[in-house]
């Protein structure tokens, strides 16, 4: 085995620095073109078209549940006003759009204090924009 001199030593260290600086260039280089790419891709015209505008029907219909045809925010009030929440089942709602509000009338099973299962009905107005319940009047 041959001694490297101090000038050899060097030079082979300089060579592995430069080495290791080409590599991290070249990696540093394809990185940043994948993610130039990515955004320019991502960031171009869409192929979907455009969101149609809501119908008003869209807006009532956003209300109720695609499920059950309960409005969503009067069935959960009066579900939570029961004497044993999860004896609630919902029966049928019927609505009169009258503009700016919904005039709901909902049907509705659950238990009472005594356990026996009941079927009541119940009537609301909603805001059709907000669907928030804002008054709630029992039926006899």
């Amino acid at each position: 085995m041959s001694k490297k001199t101090e000038p050899e030593k060097k030079e082979e260290e300089t060579m592995s620095i430069k080495s290791a600086l080409i590599g991290v260039v070249v990696f540093l280089l394809i990185f940043f073109g994948i993610i130039i790419i990515g955004v320019v891709k991502c960031s171009g015209p869409s192929n979907s078209p455009p969101p149609k505008p809501k119908t008003r029907e869209d807006v009532v219909h956003a209300c109720f549940s695609a499920w059950s045809g309960s409005h969503i925010n009067f069935a959960r009030i009066v579900k939570e006003a029961l004497n044993n929440p999860s004896s609630f089942e919902h029966v049928d709602t019927k609505y009169i759009d009258n503009g700016d509000t919904l005039n709901l009338i909902m049907t509705y099973r659950g238990s009472n204090t005594f356990g026996a299962i009941i079927t009541s009905r119940i009537r609301a107005e909603s805001n059709t924009l907000t669907c928030k319940v804002e008054k709630i009047v029992p039926l006899n």
